[in-house]
């Protein structure tokens, strides 16, 4: 039965199915232009470049790394030429390179080569048949250049330490990056086989020291076969850094305590801005030894006095005397003792049960403050910290930031310890005692700091209390002499006392250079406050301390300088600190003479 209708019925289904099916193939056409569209216009160059990738490869050249200069535009560390012999495998066969005459030709000049060139021809790739070659042998290689056809000669500039181990923990050192490193620096641009910096300023500012990398774009196949050189990128150096540090003071410096024949830290500071002029930790390594990968670097792994150890910033020790300024600081600001107030010193002071010597053990007599500074009296300063209190002394350390980091553009400075009541209480679970307060009068007892805050403290007190943020880097310039960063000194904070308080501070420090302990660091012809500190230790003899800044009317340098188990700081310490000033006096009388002379030509003119 056939009913009414019914063929348009079927004609009405078909035309719906044909439309839906004409809908989807040009969907299909749309959706195909538009990806064409997308891969060839808007994403064409990152396509081509990755096209490019594939079929090139990149034989490394390193970067030069920035050139760091001291205060003076003096070079601590440079780069150097170092040539290289490498080995393209592209124009010949390795039946043909591998005849007789060419191999023994080669292997006169670079033994065993012979094996590197197989390992070049069975990876098809470019490969370093020797490092750091010596001028006769590059001059031999060029003569036989006809049969040597596919070796060249290169140079690259490599990383130099001039100086050694002078400036070695302030510099730091680099060497290849390592699969640790590398998972945390990947997304700044970093690969592998880079070099880095590992400690010092080359880590703290390896993003601007490190430049970035050229070479030679070598073609290669579809397997990845290395088939001819098509382009050299020339390497980009890195920025240039200034830096605060006088290379003249660091070498008196350094050649002083290396003299005592003990470790120690010798640092220097601008008391009018911060600026480190000197920062010296001895003993100190080689980092050539690094670059090369010189077996003698791992004897600094296992070295017992720690010549990878950065003593200015990392070391922590009891500061000894030097500390009695802040406990002078305390009890006169706060007005728990006048400078006028005695107190008799029979060589040993009583407390309880217990007895607290005087390093001079038959005894200073009668001590008021003057006389107590300069001779460094322990029992006149056991008597002034109990009366001024752990409190005071423990605020008056915050005050000038001991216990803390200061911020100097180093890595892993160290805060040293103020201890506290809360702190006995919390990390020895025990009362704080009057012993305890008679042990920090004096800088012993649980008391920590490091060289860098001593010369901090002593920059304070020349300057009536501005402490500035200390800095290495001044400013980092392109090779093109384009500043890039001038640093801007930064105010940490304000020590606020009364200024015949920082008058009396500065007259009995300077009582102690003229007449008293520290007569070891007297120069004549210039005006020094200083301090001297012998500070107990467990592990051995005393460790010496000796700090000054100087010339006290206008103070240009604070010093502090710690020699470790050196004995007494008047007699070890005391002496660098001389030599120092000494040649900074040398300096001033050079510059006035030079100043001088250009003013008579300015007149002449």
């Amino acid at each position: 039965m056939v009913w009414e209708g019914e063929s348009n019925l079927i004609q009405e289904r078909f035309q719906s199915k044909l439309n839906r099916t004409l809908i989807i193939i040009i969907a299909i056409y749309v959706l195909i232009i538009l990806r064409f569209f997308y891969f060839q216009l808007i994403k064409g160059t990152y396509y081509y470049r990755i096209s490019e990738q594939n079929s090139t490869q990149l034989f490394l050249e390193r970067a030069p790394r920035g050139i760091i200069y001291d205060c003076n535009n003096i070079s601590l560390c440079q780069n150097k030429p170092v040539t290289l012999v490498l080995f393209y495998p592209f124009s010949r066969k390795k039946s043909e390179y591998l005849k007789v005459e060419t191999i023994e030709t080669i292997e006169a000049i670079l033994p065993n080569a012979k094996n590197k060139i197989i390992e070049g021809f069975n990876a098809y790739k470019v490969v370093c048949l020797e490092q750091n070659v010596e001028r006769n042998i590059m001059f031999r290689i060029l003569e036989q250049k006809n049969k040597l056809k596919d070796i060249s000669v290169v140079t690259e500039m490599r990383r130099y330490y001039p100086y050694n181990e002078m400036f070695s923990n302030m510099l730091g050192y680099i060497s290849e990056i390592s699969p640790s490193e590398l998972d945390n620096m990947v997304d700044y641009g970093y690969k592998q086989g880079d070099l880095i910096g590992k400690n010092g300023i080359e880590k703290k500012y390896d993003e601007y020291l490190r430049g970035t990398d050229g070479g030679w774009v070598i073609e290669s196949d579809v397997i990845g076969r290395q088939l001819s050189i098509s382009d050299r990128i020339e390497p980009e150096p890195g920025n240039n850094l200034q830096l605060t540090i006088d290379i003249e003071l660091q070498k008196v410096a350094e050649e002083a305590l290396k003299k005592t024949g003990c470790p120690g830290a010798v640092v220097g500071i601008d008391p009018s801005n911060g600026a480190i002029r000197i920062l010296v930790s001895q003993p100190g390594f080689n980092p050539n030894h690094f670059i090369d990968n010189s077996p003698e670097r791992l004897k600094y792994l296992t070295d017992k006095t720690l010549p990878m150890f950065n003593r200015a910033i990392q070391g922590e020790y009891a500061p000894g005397s030097v500390f009695k300024i802040v406990t002078s600081a305390a009890a006169l600001n706060e007005n728990k003792i006048k400078k006028e107030d005695e107190y008799y010193c029979p060589g040993y002071f009583t407390l309880g049960r217990k007895t607290f010597g005087c390093w001079e053990k038959k005894g200073h007599k009668k001590m008021d403050f003057f006389s107590g500074v300069k001779n460094s009296c322990d029992v006149y300063f056991y008597n002034i910290g109990l009366k001024t209190g752990v409190d005071d002394i423990s605020n008056y350390c915050k005050m000038f930031h001991l216990g803390e980091r200061l911020g100097i553009d180093l890595p892993s400075e160290k805060t040293g310890l103020i201890p506290t009541k809360e702190w006995r209480k919390k990390r020895l679970k025990d009362q704080w005692s009057l012993g305890d307060t008679v042990n920090i009068s004096i800088g012993q007892g649980y008391l920590d700091v490091t060289p860098l805050q001593i010369a901090s403290l002593f920059a304070t007190v020349a300057n009536k209390g501005r402490i500035w943020k200390p800095y290495l880097v001044e400013k980092i310039f392109s090779n093109e002499g384009n500043v890039i960063y001038q640093h801007n000194i930064e105010k940490i904070s304000n020590v606020e006392l009364r200024n015949d308080v920082w008058e009396d501070i500065t007259k009995a420090l300077k009582e102690v250079v003229d007449n008293g302990t520290g007569h070891g660091a007297y120069v004549k012809g210039i005006s020094l406050a200083g301090k001297t500190g012998t500070a107990e230790n467990p592990r051995g003899q005393t460790h010496a301390w000796f700090a000054a800044f100087g010339i006290t009317e206008k103070p240009k340098l604070a010093v502090a300088v710690l020699v470790e188990h050196g004995g007494k700081g008047g007699s070890i310490a005391a002496p660098i600190a001389g030599r120092i000033f000494q040649k900074m006096k040398e300096k001033t009388q050079v510059n006035n003479t030079i100043l001088q002379e250009i003013k008579k030509e300015e007149i002449k003119n």
